[in-house]
């Protein structure tokens, strides 16, 4: 049975403990940010100095608090963390956020202390994300909780990197996208990356699902939710290499897959395996038009033989055809273009488009028209 995650992405109370006038300290950042929403929430800060901060008063314990906020964000060092986690969970909290690093990624010792706060989270019916991560945005809902204000638009974003979602958004944002809801899990110790696949997919205001993912715990059960997720999942991984799967240990304690078994994994379920944050953003921009190719057989148009030949290997290495052109093709394009073209496919204009601009139009017009 699916949990209910609207307290952590639609609350209607919001704590942030940890809270700071010290710009230097997480803390004021998350104030900030809790305030720029306080018009769609109540918003509480919680802080061990008091006094106010971004306008607003700063409580010294959860216990002030007139209310039980159904959301709070713990900007606590990892020492103060079990503490934070406690007070938050007698105060009434339904979804925490915790940002401190220094457990599962650090040895068994941080893993163990890592088990015993899901288990107390889960004994309350309460839910968790993190610990080691950035926060959680909700465009709609003026939910931004992340460091950075981040775009809002039709994007739905699982990152175990609080630096990759942080650059998706900028990436996103230079295509005029942003983000429906983006989620940095850090460890996912509770909250993970399938549980919020299958979310996003029940969100109407999400059209496509991305995922940067280190560790897929259950790998079965993500191809799974992303195969039933209804809308396309785009999947940024890593691991292929030694180096890269130390880094993955070393930043969320992730033990990473092999290639071949997530690329396996992909076809079954339907999901499309990029290599970079820029790859995702593009694949994103291209499921997100209104019109999607039919097929697999693709035309290459450039106006120089290395650029065409560049192209033509990055297309068959991910399984697209470019066939060589049906003969009357080619012989209308030879009648558009100059005799030093090439029209088999690639199409090299070798040069004719710097001296007539317009050949371009007209020979990918002829293939578009064209039955090849």
């Amino acid at each position: 049975m699916s949990r209910d995650l609207t307290p952590l992405f639609e609350p209607e109370t919001l704590a942030i403990v940890g809270v700071s006038a010290d710009p230097g300290k997480w803390g004021y950042w998350f104030a900030r940010d809790a305030a720029l929403g306080a018009h769609r929430r109540r918003v509480y800060l919680v802080g061990r100095n008091g006094g106010e901060v971004h306008g607003l008063p700063v409580h010294r314990s959860l216990a002030e608090l007139p209310e039980a906020p159904q959301l709070v964000v713990l900007s606590v060092p990892a020492d103060r963390l079990e503490e934070a986690v406690a007070d938050s969970l007698a105060a009434g909290a339904r979804a925490l956020v915790a940002i401190a690093a220094g457990f599962a990624e650090l040895g068994e010792e941080g893993a163990a202390r890592e088990r015993a706060l899901v288990e107390r989270v889960r004994a309350a019916g309460a839910v968790l994300v993190g610990p080691n991560c950035l926060g959680v945005v909700d465009g709609a809902a003026e939910l931004q909780l992340a460091s950075n204000p981040l775009p809002a638009g039709p994007v739905g974003f699982v990152s175990q990197s609080g630096n990759v979602l942080l650059e998706t958004g900028l990436l996103l944002e230079d295509f005029g996208l942003g983000f429906s809801r983006a989620v940095s899990i850090g460890n996912q110790a509770d909250v993970d990356a399938t549980e919020l696949v299958g979310a996003l997919g029940e969100h109407e205001g999400t059209r496509v699902i991305g995922v940067y993912c280190e560790d897929f715990r259950d790998g079965r059960a993500f191809v799974e939710a992303a195969r039933t997720a209804g809308k396309p999942v785009v999947l940024l991984t890593v691991g292929r290499t030694a180096a890269g799967s130390r880094a993955a240990r070393s930043h969320t304690g992730a033990l990473t897959s092999g290639r071949e078994a997530v690329e396996a994994a992909c076809r079954a379920g339907g999901i499309h395996l990029v290599d970079t944050p820029r790859e995702l953003v593009d694949a994103a921009q291209a499921l997100l038009a209104p019109h999607h190719p039919r097929g697999r057989r693709v035309a290459v148009v450039s106006d120089g033989g290395g650029y065409g030949a560049i192209a033509s290997d990055l297309l068959g290495g991910r399984g697209i055809e470019l066939p060589v052109l049906a003969e009357p093709t080619q012989a209308g394009l030879r009648e558009l273009l100059p005799p030093t073209a090439t029209t088999a496919n690639p199409v090299d204009l070798a040069g004719a488009g710097e001296q007539d601009v317009f050949s371009f139009a007209r020979s990918t017009r002829a293939l578009l028209e064209a039955e090849d």
